[in-house]
């Protein structure tokens, strides 16, 4: 199992207990750092996904969760990314894909930035601020890519994946499950 922006390590221990073979790679030192505290012995990488360590069609599930592709500011740097993934993916291989559903969330803050000119690159870029719940550091602010289903779904057939089926991410409450989901896609 291929963890793609594993962040301090929070799927770590679920994944070994079900008997995963787990690798895990962060573009973040201060978070694969963490994780190294956290969960000696595992084995996890300092890097980009632009560039995978692992073998090419080593792997059998792939993990971007937790918002992660939004976390990729770009759509170059998400299709790239995501050739990445599939690269080292056999053929059947199952990657778990979140993301929000782009125009339940956050929609006024998306709107405000794109015609406000903030620099951003393109619509459903944002800038939030507060902090995120990623490996337990606090954030002042980040920029995040609220990916649209039609952006999602390019990117899965260009990037050499289909689309298998969708649930709620979280459906601990009812908000958030309108807002984000989880989608099963297959390396074809």
């Amino acid at each position: 199992m291929y963890d793609i922006g594993a962040g301090a390590g929070r799927l770590y221990e679920a994944a070994v207990r079900a008997g995963y073979a787990y690798s895990a790679c962060d573009v973040s030192a201060a978070l694969v750092a963490r994780f190294r505290t956290m969960h000696p012995g595992a084995d996890i990488h300092w890097t980009d996904g632009r560039s995978l360590p692992w073998r090419t069609g080593s792997g059998d599930v792939g993990l971007l969760t937790y918002h992660v592709l939004e976390a990729i500011i770009g759509r170059r740097n998400r299709l790239r990314t995501l050739l990445e993934v599939r690269r080292v993916l056999r053929q059947g291989a199952v990657l778990y894909v979140s993301h929000h559903v782009a125009m339940r969330y956050r929609p006024r803050q998306q709107l405000r930035s794109f015609f406000g000119g903030l620099g951003l690159e393109e619509y459903g870029d944002i800038s939030i601020t507060g902090s995120s719940g990623a490996g337990d550091h606090a954030l002042s602010s980040y920029r995040t890519h609220i990916i649209s289903a039609l952006e999602c779904g390019w990117l899965a057939r260009v990037s050499g994946f289909a689309v298998q089926d969708r649930w709620p991410f979280d459906a601990s409450s009812e908000r958030s499950a309108r807002c984000a989901i989880m989608e099963r896609w297959s390396a074809v």
